[in-house]
């Protein structure tokens, strides 16, 4: 098994590193981001990866990048953009539809995450996503591996990853917008001389 792989439940994961956020206090998206950032600076299987991402820790995105309000954080299209000038190789998109998403997207979006070897940030519903009929606002997690029937998730909310049924994530994915943030690294070449150590799908 490769180091930046794991296995979860049965399902082959990237191997995340979890980071929990206190007291569950509205800053579940720095840590998700925090744990994306974490993977790529000291996990991700290429060395160039590794060595240009900036690693930005959940208090440095408070501090300089994301808003936090009382009633939680609510990052723009425009703050992940301005965002992404400062990861190094490391850029991170808002994808968002104001109806419904389209057929699969959800599964061909995490998809291409994966292909590429990165995990997906995912806006869910707090409730939901723990199997409650209810709802209670907005809540990030990371996505780091899927079956046909199963998500691998990192959650800022536990101390190690956990498998999930799809079904359930899909009905917590915030419905209001359907956010889900990708992960990728700009193309480089790498100092072998190899293709580009990433590409878009």
């Amino acid at each position: 098994m490769n180091e930046h792989k794991l296995e979860v439940g049965g399902i082959d994961a990237l191997h995340v590193p979890i980071r929990t956020q206190p007291n569950r206090e509205n800053e579940c998206l720095l840590y998700a981001m925090e744990m994306v950032l974490t993977y790529c600076s000291e996990v991700h299987p290429s060395s160039d990866v590794r060595d240009s991402t900036n690693l930005l820790t959940a208090q440095d995105l408070k501090d300089d990048h994301v808003t936090i309000r009382d009633s939680g954080w609510a990052p723009s299209p425009d703050d992940i953009e301005s965002l992404s000038e400062h990861l190094g190789v490391v850029k991170m998109d808002m994808n968002y539809w104001k109806r419904s998403p389209p057929h699969n997207g959800f599964e061909s979006i995490i998809d291409g995450g994966l292909e590429r070897r990165m995990p997906t940030i995912v806006v869910v519903d707090a409730k939901r996503i723990q199997g409650l009929d209810s709802t209670d606002g907005q809540h990030a997690i990371v996505i780091t591996g899927m079956s046909k029937s199963h998500v691998s998730i990192a959650n800022p909310w536990d101390r190690r990853q956990k498998t999930l049924k799809k079904g359930i994530v899909k009905d917590a994915w915030d419905t209001k917008l359907n956010r889900i943030i990708t992960v990728e690294a700009s193309e480089q070449q790498s100092l072998s001389g190899q293709k580009p150590i990433t590409s878009t799908p």
